[in-house]
């Protein structure tokens, strides 16, 4: 993903960390994040 939706180079101000990043999101936190979208959007606040 570098470069698409991070920088290619990333620098930290508060560390001092220079160099690459990525975004790495399991298959579980994914689903549970697109759950609490959908509920959001639609004021369903059933949880099945």
């Amino acid at each position: 993903m570098s470069g698409w939706m991070t920088p290619e180079y990333y620098y930290c101000e508060k560390c001092g960390y220079k160099g690459s990043v990525y975004v790495e999101i399991d298959a579980e936190d994914y689903m549970a994040a697109n759950r609490k979208d959908t509920q959001q959007v639609t004021g369903n606040n059933d949880n099945s």
